[in-house]
């Protein structure tokens, strides 16, 4: 029964080894918006499905609190990736600005005007 009660929580498991994921995570724009929804997801599960005490025969555990803890993990976990988007803004930003001037030279070399087309 005991056995049984704990499994309840087996699904949160990975949490454990979450934050060191969430810190060496490669940064694109969908995986980012993917893992928030799934944590999104898992707190809506903890808070909609998972009990707030297990009585055990004659024990009555108290699982609330385990449920907050669960969810202010899942919280500072998001809170962690969203901390990330500066740096990966930063990178998108790099990538735009040399796309940019590869446009730019592309049509500096362009002609100019009908004769200079008539010479190309």
């Amino acid at each position: 029964m005991a056995k049984k009660s704990l499994d309840l929580y087996k699904n949160f498991m990975f949490l454990a080894g979450e934050r060191k994921v969430v810190e060496e995570m490669e940064l694109e724009r969908d995986g980012i918006q993917r893992k928030i929804e799934f944590y999104q997801e898992r707190i809506e599960t903890i808070r909609s499905t998972m009990p707030f005490e297990i009585r055990l025969s004659m024990f009555l555990i108290h699982t609330e609190a385990l449920n907050n803890a669960l969810v202010t993990e899942i919280e500072s976990l998001i809170s962690a990736l969203l901390n990330r988007l500066p740096d990966f803004v930063d990178s998108e930003a790099e990538k735009v600005i040399a796309r940019v001037a590869r446009i730019e030279k592309e049509f500096k070399n362009l002609p100019q005007n009908a004769h200079d087309l008539i010479k190309a």
